[in-house]
């Protein structure tokens, strides 16, 4: 079962709660298929893309991320390029494309951005030094 089902499933669960009372798991299994085969259904719309909601207000992590100089980002960049992503080799895209890879994960992951980048550049890293020592 997907995440999007699960979220779906409690969700009914939690409206039919609301509104009778009581579940009946019948009755949510059969909202879950109605909703799931309107979903499958060719004349169905495209799922939409994800959109990140940005903060109105200037946050810590942000302000941290939107002041990183290029000597900073530059390495993160050549990390990231390593790691397989296209970055062009301009210093200015490379602060943007770090950057806007930053803000990504501070919007998603909240405080926990500087540990997700961080253990996916080490992920990066780890995946080089093997692929070297077993040249």
């Amino acid at each position: 079962m997907s995440e999007f089902q699960k979220r779906l499933e409690l969700n009914i669960r939690e409206s039919l709660r609301f509104a009778v009372g009581e579940v009946q798991e019948d009755a949510v299994a059969h909202m879950v298929a109605g909703v799931n085969a309107v979903l499958d259904h060719p004349s169905a719309p495209a799922p939409e893309k994800h959109v990140r909601v940005y903060p109105q207000e200037l946050t810590d992590d942000l302000r941290d991320i939107l002041s990183m100089m290029m000597w900073t980002t530059g390495p993160i960049a050549h990390a990231l390029r390593d790691g397989g992503q296209d970055i062009k080799r301009k210093a200015e895209e490379e602060q943007a494309e770090v950057m806007h890879w930053l803000i990504g994960l501070a919007l998603e992951h909240g405080i926990l951005w500087r540990q997700k980048a961080s253990d996916r550049i080490r992920e990066i890293r780890d995946a080089l030094a093997t692929t070297e020592s077993s040249k």
